[in-house]
């Protein structure tokens, strides 16, 4: 039996720790022509190569990756964007007709401390965390994890504002879906949005299982004050 191609335009805007490798993988395997992956339909950021062309080019690895994707976003044989982007609301409005914008959030905190220890403890050195939790909770990189939920819909990489934080949760409302991890439910939003089943697949498991005793009371203080921008986002969808 031959399955129909799956040919809807899909843009996944990968947040780190959301679950998202797993999602991503799912939805690259439905782009299908018979029995062979059609991988001129699917374009995957490698995260490593923009970095070091970013550099090259003197600039903000996430300004860098607007430029791609805007440029990926354009080409009429794309099918499937997936990776660590940031976009902003020209790119959303000049897009989003023919584009179904979606993305998966995680608990803001949970995410944090999901992300820190993952990175400290990994072998591959790329993104790697090299300070203790306390040296990182000080750290602008941080502060930045703790308000990309914001930073990067709109696009923002500076101080985020009250407004700043409205325009984001505007443009997330307008994605087709905003999956939550902890309610296990963008399966069956997929299911119902594009007629399809992903697979269960889990990917980029944490290496230490019980990091959450690790930290004090007083850290898990100081990774709720950084992430507060990020709950604002996260609390607008857990209705």
């Amino acid at each position: 039996m031959v399955v129909k191609p799956f040919d809807d335009n899909i843009f996944f805007l990968h947040f780190e720790k959301c679950g998202g490798t797993s999602i991503q993988t799912g939805i690259s395997d439905l782009y299908k022509k018979y029995d062979f992956k059609d991988l001129k339909s699917v374009f995957h950021l490698d995260h490593k190569a923009s970095l070091s062309a970013s550099k090259n080019m003197g600039l903000n690895k996430m300004v860098y990756r607007e430029f791609l994707l805007e440029y990926y976003l354009s080409q009429p044989r794309i099918k499937f964007i997936r990776g660590h982007f940031q976009i902003n609301m020209e790119i959303f409005k000049r897009h989003s007709k023919k584009w179904n914008f979606i993305t998966m959030l995680r608990d803001p905190e949970s995410r944090f401390l999901s992300h820190y220890f993952f990175n400290f403890y990994k072998n591959d050195d790329h993104d790697k965390i090299h300070v203790t939790l306390d040296e990182y909770l000080d750290s602008d990189r941080a502060l930045a994890f703790g308000q990309d939920y914001v930073s990067n819909v709109i696009g923002n990489n500076h101080k985020v504002t009250e407004n700043d934080v409205k325009d984001a949760i505007e443009i997330l409302n307008q994605f087709k879906i905003v999956g939550l991890l902890e309610y296990n439910t963008f399966n069956q939003s997929f299911f119902e949005q594009f007629g399809r089943k992903l697979p269960k697949n889990v990917k980029n498991v944490n290496p230490i299982k019980d990091y959450v005793n690790q930290v004090t009371k007083a850290q898990m203080n100081r990774v709720k004050e950084i992430c507060t921008i990020n709950n604002e986002v996260y609390k607008n969808f857990c209705r």
